[in-house]
């Protein structure tokens, strides 16, 4: 447990840690307690994963590196490795994108105010049928 405490990724349950407190030193003072680094992964260990961000300001861009080792294979290791880009959206394009938003959520707006309306016609048709019919039956039972 290296004096952490489990926490939830998704639908699984691990630790997470800085990579640079696992790497950087043969030993980590934790909470009273002195582990060595080298036993952050054992044989208990099932899969580790490692997240990199980076930022580079003269493209306005986030790149999120994402390398996951599963060691539950029977064969090997399988290695994962996932990258994500982001881009920062200013001036011009941060408007015209904040513009189409808005103009989403307008259309939706009105096409759930629109579903309201065919329900509510739909119900009321039926209902009338409902009443048509009671009275036909009602009055086929008096002429009997």
């Amino acid at each position: 447990q290296f004096g952490l405490m489990p926490r939830q990724f998704g639908q699984e349950y691990g630790y997470a840690d800085f990579l640079y407190s696992v790497t950087e030193s043969v030993f980590l003072f934790r909470d009273g307690q002195l582990f060595q680094t080298s036993d952050f992964i054992d044989q208990m260990t099932r899969k580790a994963m490692v997240l990199l961000v980076f930022f580079t300001p003269e493209a306005d861009t986030t790149t999120v590196l994402k390398v996951t080792a599963d060691f539950t294979a029977s064969s090997a290791m399988e290695v994962e490795i996932e990258v994500e880009h982001y881009e920062i959206l200013e001036g011009d394009q941060l408007t015209i994108y904040i513009v189409v938003q808005v103009l989403v959520l307008f259309s939706i707006a009105i096409m759930l105010v629109d579903i309201g309306h065919n329900f509510k016609t739909t119900v009321s048709k039926c209902l009338r049928n409902h009443r048509l019919k009671k009275d036909e039956k009602n009055t086929v039972r008096r002429t009997s």
